[in-house]
């Protein structure tokens, strides 16, 4: 690794010794912590004084201040990286999520939700937050829309009271233990039909619904929480609201 570019202020060619020891210590930034200025020398047949004198040439005046110069640099690679590896990954979801959710299928779930006298949508934890979204937009296209993300509430809950009803189901994991033991108590309702929204491909909730929409996410989990990035659940329902619009308009015109 080139670690050149990080010391603007070098104003002059190094020299042989100082540039066999820039391009050791880009090679071993990982380990930078556990290196020592007679680590370095004997590691490339050089004097602990070039040592000292490439860290003057390069701004700072101890092998201890370059470290920490050093350990800078590797913190900025890393985060370049997990960003570079994101915007890669959002990419492929992004197309995943539309090649696997085609007009066709959305037409048909939108026209399910149209249809249905009654929406119950349930969603937990972080994910919250986009069942939040899709009943707010429903209610201002004129549903009849409750939105439930107690976890009390769905702890209890046993039954639904609908005579035309849709519960949609929204999890990035689609095994949330709550959701799923609610939807095994709910589904053999004979006037409830169930939708599950989910960024998992066959997870539970999945599995166990009438109706299934999943997007593509790289699972992200910190100790036992959730952190997946939730765009893809976000983008479905955005085009199951543009759907239900452009039905709506067309509707109007027939």
């Amino acid at each position: 690794m080139n670690l050149i570019k990080y010391f603007p202020t070098v104003t002059s060619e190094l020299t042989f010794a100082e540039s066999l020891i820039l391009k050791y210590l880009g090679d071993n930034i990982n380990q930078i912590d556990s290196l020592t200025i007679t680590k370095v020398a004997t590691d490339n047949n050089v004097s602990t004084t070039t040592v000292v004198r490439l860290c003057k040439r390069l701004g700072v005046q101890k092998f201890s201040r370059l470290k920490i110069a050093l350990e800078q640099v590797k913190n900025d690679l890393a985060i370049e990286a997990q960003s570079s590896d994101f915007n890669i990954n959002f990419k492929y979801n992004f197309q995943s999520t539309l090649k696997e959710n085609l007009p066709d299928r959305i037409q048909k779930t939108t026209q399910l939700i149209k249809q249905k006298q009654q929406i119950f949508i349930f969603a937990i934890g972080l994910t919250t937050a986009c069942g939040q979204y899709l009943n707010l937009a429903l209610q201002q296209l004129g549903k009849n829309c409750s939105f439930i993300s107690d976890h009390q509430i769905i702890w209890s809950l046993d039954q639904l009271s609908t005579t035309d009803g849709l519960a949609i189901f929204i999890s990035n994991s689609g095994e949330s233990q709550e959701l799923v033991q609610l939807i095994q108590r709910i589904k053999n309702t004979e006037t409830l039909t169930t939708l599950s929204i989910v960024n998992t491909p066959n997870s539970t909730l999945e599995k166990l619904s009438d109706v299934t929409l999943h997007g593509y996410s790289q699972p992200l989990l910190i100790n036992t929480s959730d952190f997946t990035p939730h765009f893809s659940i976000f983008l479905i329902l955005d085009l199951i609201i543009q759907q239900y619009i452009q039905i709506s308009d067309n509707q109007k015109f027939m």
